[in-house]
Formats: C-alpha cells, sequence, structure tokens
C-alpha cells in the first residue's frame, strides 16, 4: 500500500505562549504557494492519494486542502494527528481498512518522526547526503521539513516502511525549511 506523510507547509514564527493561536495559526502565503507547488509536482510525478487525512490544528487543515483541492481527493480531519500525540495506532486503524490504498497524512514533525522511527524502516531511494546531519543512516526516518511529502511502502501486518518517493521543497524552488 501506499502511504504519503507530508509535514505542514509554512506558517510562520510559532506561538509558544498561545495555546489558541498555535492550534489556529494558519499557512503563510509562501506556505500557500510551497503547497501548491508540491502538488504540482504529485501530480507531474502521477503520485496521488485517493484520501487524505490532516491533524485538526490550521495549518495543517490548510496544506490537506490544498493538496486536496488540487489533486481531487477528500480531506478528513483527525484529532489523533495533532501535535504530541503517538500516531502509530492510528496509522495501523487506518492500514486496517483494506479499501484504502493510496491515503495522504499530514501531520507534525514531532508525532510522524518517533511513529516511524518505532515503525522501523529505511529511506531507501529517498536518503539524501544531507539526511545524514539528522539520522546518521538510510536506516532511519529523517524529519520532515516543513511542506516537504514522501510516499513510503507500507507493511500492513508490520508497519515496516521503505520510502519510494519525496518532495522536498527545495525540490519545487524553495529552501528546505526544518523549524
Amino acid at each position: 500500500m501506499k502511504l504519503f506523510v507530508a509535514r505542514h507547509s509554512d506558517a510562520g514564527a510559532f506561538i509558544g505562549d498561545d495555546p489558541k493561536a498555535e492550534r489556529e495559526r494558519p499557512l503563510t502565503a509562501r506556505g500557500k504557494k510551497l503547497a501548491q507547488a508540491v502538488a504540482g509536482a504529485m501530480l507531474d510525478s502521477d503520485e496521488i492519494p485517493s484520501v487524505g487525512f490532516a491533524s485538526p490544528l490550521e495549518r495543517t487543515k490548510q496544506t490537506a486542502d490544498l493538496l486536496g483541492g488540487l489533486l481531487y481527493f477528500q480531506v478528513n480531519v483527525l484529532d489523533d494527528l495533532a501535535p504530541n500525540r503517538p500516531l502509530e495506532d492510528r496509522i495501523l486503524e487506518i492500514m486496517g481498512h483494506k479499501a484504502l490504498r493510496k491515503f495522504l497524512i499530514v501531520g507534525h514533525v514531532d508525532n510522524t518522526t518517533p511513529a516511524f522511527e518505532n515503525f522501523g524502516g529505511d529511506m531507501g531511494e529517498c536518503y539524501r547526503p544531507d539526511d545524514e546531519d539528522t539520522i546518521g543512516s538510510s536506516n532511519h526516518w529523517a524529519p520532515l521539513v516543513k511542506g516537504e511529502v514522501r510516499r513510503i511502502k507500507i507493511d500492513r501486518k508490520t508497519g515496516r516502511w521503505t520510502c519510494k518517493w519525496r518532495i522536498l521543497p527545495s525540490d519545487v524552488g524553495f529552501p528546505d525549511e526544518a523549524t
């Protein structure tokens, strides 16, 4: 099965002292353009999910809605995809729906990284020399940068994954930003 994993696009500076404002922080104009460019690259590569799931935070919903609107797939909001929530059980639950063959999850670096590290896998064809700064080898999940999308092949029984395809912002003319 094909699982697309994305991090929300650029939403400006973190608002740590105001949880409501942080939750409602929208994409910047640059973030919207980046999401649109990534959608175009996905379309050009014929890498299109059939359904999407997004965290309830505004920046992830907007990212997923832009991708879904341009690639013609439905987006569902799942509270379990919010930051600081473990994703493993939710991902395994979604994977249990046999009819879902290609789906997208738009989340946050603080929950996608631990989830895929826990499943175990290989960056494979997606591994880039710059990843060495964060993971050291291709047998670890490189943290997603803002606006990045990966397609991974994932084993429905074990959750073990292999990255097959990746679009970084730098692939569509934007800088790669981890924070």
